[in-house]
């Protein structure tokens, strides 16, 4: 059984993640700023293959956290978030298998403290 506890879980991620882990790192790096806008869904899935059903549901769960907002007939802008906080909460948002309403709300409200 020792030999077994040096094995780690396999982390597998969908094609949501790895959108999400881009929007990401173009933030921490600053290449994207607040009030920066994205690319239009199709610009990006085409540019990202894959289809926009991803990237919308990326941005669904970056918006319900307040990293993006979708402002109407403008696109989708980054909104102004501590960098550090940012960070670990898209982490915390790649590992939420089954949506669980509750703990997403809780950490919407803190970030709007």
């Amino acid at each position: 059984m020792e030999l077994l506890e040096n094995f780690k879980a396999i982390e597998v991620e969908t094609p949501v993640d790895k959108i999400i882990r881009q929007i990401r790192e173009l933030i921490i790096t600053g290449y994207l700023r607040p009030g920066d806008k994205l690319p239009s869904e199709r610009k990006l899935s085409e540019k990202l293959g894959v289809g926009r059903t991803y990237i919308r549901d990326a941005i669904k769960k970056l918006e319900f956290v307040g990293i993006l907002n979708t402002l109407p007939q403008s696109g989708v802008v980054v909104n102004g978030v501590d960098i550090a906080a940012m960070e670990g909460l898209l982490s915390n948002i790649m590992k939420i298998e089954k949506p669980d309403f509750f703990s997403l709300v809780e950490t919407r409200v803190m970030m709007e403290k």
